[in-house]
């Protein structure tokens, strides 16, 4: 008996492509990209149950999320398909949105059929009907699809107004929901997701994790621009730079158990009320231990997975097509507290926010407490024949030399308010020359917003839609040169 049940398991893989749209709740993960967004949710098997012979009840994860917009975290729902999803041996799907009603789905219906997708109220509710089954393209892959539109009815028959009248769900006879909505804000929400993955057939993206992650090649060069801000009483020191990282050499020990880079630095650093400039330029070894990194399993949760750690929750999100279609997973460490029985986003606090992409490492960091806010993300990379973003220098000895730090002159600016809310003037003291200057102004990532000549001593700026944010103002012409800082808010 034992043989012929190793024999059924074995034949699994190769059945279930052949189910005919029944499909949807496969092995493993499937991942939806939410429409016009880059947001990747997805839905886990973590349990499977059999209530009666012939069905199925397919048990995913819990996430924490805010479904009523009460500003308390939810964690009794599931992932994007909801909590559990109940499929019965003659094709039918039930589904269970945030308020425990029951979502229908006739997967095995044909051409013109229709049936009740959810009840409304005890006397309207949603139709759908099967209004096409055509060829379509699902991952790459040409597939029967059945699209399937939904209007609000009454019992008699007649059409009402609701927000899902025209709209459509895809069903791929071989690869389940291609396009769907989030079962658990059925029929609130009618945001649109595309199937974009699944591990089961293996199509589209994967999951990954610190392998991937650290995955550079020699010859690879990553470039950065960040920020260090103190927030403490009385304000504080405020410092920008740019850097540059080239990998050198890629040693990888044992059975990829971890692996060494040595890569060049180069970075450029300011202090934004001095003008005073450091250079660094340094050749630095680094180590990924990967047997030690599997110990943090936060880079293999789903969004919005639900992991309590005492009374804090980490958030876990996931991003696509940031980086030529590379997937990036965000870690905000325990961002929400368990405070007055609810799962709240405290309102100050610390935070430590983590953007991790393949073969890029951390492509982005946040982080922010009492004392200071940091933030440091990568803007350009070129791996292999793949380039990205905008260089913040041609090489490292453009960045580091000392050709772009102020001279030194008697000329000051004074900016006045400061922070600037719509105008404000800007004063050049000690000037006293014939020619124009050049007033510009540039974000933290050394990009130039702003630009005006100006032949006096006092001068008005309008924002002119220019956003909120800590920028560099800079005064040149002749031998003068006079960096300061501008505050828009």
């Amino acid at each position: 008996m034992k043989k012929y049940i190793f024999t059924l398991l074995l034949l699994i893989p190769f059945l279930l492509p052949a189910q005919n749209y029944k499909n949807i709740c496969t092995q493993g993960l499937t991942f939806y990209n939410k429409n016009n967004t880059n947001n990747v949710k997805a839905f886990r098997v973590d349990s499977i149950g059999i209530p009666v012979a012939g069905d199925t009840i397919f048990k995913s994860f819990r996430i924490i999320i805010d479904t009523n917009l009460i500003m308390c975290g939810d964690t009794a729902k599931g992932s994007i398909l909801g909590m559990r999803v109940y499929k019965k041996n003659n094709g039918w799907f039930y589904f269970f949105n945030k308020s425990n009603d029951t979502v229908y789905l006739n997967t095995q219906a044909a051409l013109n059929d229709t049936w009740r997708f959810y009840n409304i109220t005890t006397a309207t509710y949603l139709q759908a009907e099967v209004t096409s089954i055509a060829q379509d393209t699902v991952l790459g892959l040409l597939d029967n699809v059945k699209t399937i539109t939904f209007q609000g009815k009454r019992d008699n028959g007649t059409n009402i107004l609701h927000l899902f009248n025209g709209k459509t769900m895809k069903l791929s006879e071989h690869y389940g929901l291609s396009k769907t909505f989030n079962m658990v804000m059925t029929p609130f929400d009618t945001t649109a997701f595309k199937l974009v993955g699944k591990t089961h057939p293996v199509l589209g993206i994967q999951d990954f994790g610190w392998h991937e992650i650290y995955n550079m090649q020699v010859g690879d060069i990553f470039h950065y621009s960040g920020y260090h801000t103190a927030v403490s009483s009385g304000g504080g020191v405020s410092t920008t730079w740019l850097s540059m990282k080239k990998i050198l050499t890629r040693t990888v020990h044992g059975n990829n158990d971890s692996v060494t880079y040595t890569y060049q630095l180069c970075k450029r650093e300011q202090v934004i009320s001095t003008g005073v400039i450091t250079s660094t330029f340094d050749t630095i070894t680094k180590t990924y231990n990967f047997v030690q990194l599997a110990n943090d399993s936060s880079i293999f949760r789903m969004p919005d997975e639900f992991i309590r750690r005492n009374n804090y929750a980490s958030a876990y999100d996931r991003k696509m097509n940031n980086y030529h279609s590379r997937q990036t997973k965000e870690i905000d460490t325990d961002k929400y507290r368990y405070m007055n029985h609810c799962w709240l986003l405290p309102e100050a606090g610390t935070i430590n926010n983590n953007w991790y992409s393949e073969g890029l490492g951390i492509s982005e960091y946040y982080k922010k407490n009492s004392n200071y806010i940091e933030n440091e993300a990568l803007v350009y990379y070129k791996k292999g024949m793949e380039i990205w973003g905008t260089p913040v220098s041609t090489d490292c000895n453009t960045l580091v030399s000392v050709e772009g730090a102020p001279v030194k002159s008697s000329v000051q600016v004074r900016v006045i308010p400061n922070p600037v809310n719509t105008r404000a003037e800007i004063i050049i003291d000690g000037w006293q020359g014939t020619t124009s200057l050049q007033i510009a102004l540039f974000d933290y990532t050394g990009r130039q917003v702003y630009r005006n000549a100006v032949n006096s001593t006092r001068f008005t700026f309008d924002r002119s839609g220019i956003a909120n944010g800590l920028y560099v103002l800079k005064i040149t012409g002749g031998e003068v040169s006079v960096t300061s800082k501008l505050i828009l808010e």
